[in-house]
């Protein structure tokens, strides 16, 4: 599948972009445009997140490095997995942690200050869709839809969704949206238990783009004054 060129987070008023050419991470001022290079990577990225202070950056061998949002310096880097071979990813920040799902080694809760793995645990599917961030926890989808404590990895509750071919979906309020083949469904974000049901009609579907990105992120071009512009 062919990936955008561009990973971008908005933090407040400040959009962090990834080159993935360049391997630069890039700050931007969002209401003037001015740029700066925040830093230079020595390794392909395929993810990118951040919370209040810290960017991060998850290569494809599962190599996970934590900068300051201030300065751009290396604070930390961790390989979540032994080997470096090539694994398809997730990445969440969470205001408790750093939640990666990594093909092959299933799902990862990670201190935000050291880099430790502070839990791991095996799951089948752990790419297959975006896990969507709630507080200090994760909803994810595997083979059952599950929200999870990023730092304890304690499972608050789980909800059985093969039966329905139910796919994850975005976190509205304090309901978990989610579609089938059949129906766009409402779960409880407090206790997984559904709330409603919508019959579904021919091409209608639930999509988990990244909240507060703008949607034409990924076309914008670094111009010769050191502005982004689409």
């Amino acid at each position: 599948a062919e990936q955008s060129d561009l990973e971008a987070q908005l933090v407040g008023k400040t959009l962090f972009v990834l080159e993935s050419e360049t391997q630069t991470v890039h700050s931007i001022a969002t209401e003037t445009g001015k740029a700066r290079v925040l830093a230079r990577l020595p390794h392909p990225v395929e993810k990118l997140g951040a919370d209040a202070s810290n960017i991060y950056a998850l290569s494809d061998s599962s190599l996970l490095t934590a900068l300051s949002q201030a300065t751009g310096k290396v604070l930390w880097s961790h390989r979540l997995v032994g080997s470096a071979r090539r694994a398809s990813l997730q990445l969440a920040v969470t205001s408790g942690g750093v939640y990666v799902g990594v093909d092959g080694a299933g799902e990862f809760g990670v201190d935000p200050k050291t880099g430790k793995t502070l839990w791991n645990r095996r799951c089948k599917y752990p790419t297959l869709y975006t896990p969507q961030v709630l507080g200090s926890d994760v909803v994810t989808h595997f083979d059952d839809l599950r929200r999870t404590n990023v730092r304890t990895g304690r499972v608050i509750w789980k909800v059985s969704t093969s039966s329905v071919g139910e796919e994850s979906g975005r976190i509205v309020g304090d309901v978990v949206i989610g579609s089938s083949e059949k129906a766009i469904i409402g779960h409880a974000a407090s206790d997984g238990r559904v709330l409603w049901k919508m019959a579904r009609q021919s091409g209608l579907a639930v999509r988990n783009e990244p909240e507060g990105i703008p949607g034409d992120a990924e076309n914008m071009i670094l111009q010769d004054d050191g502005q982004f512009r689409c």
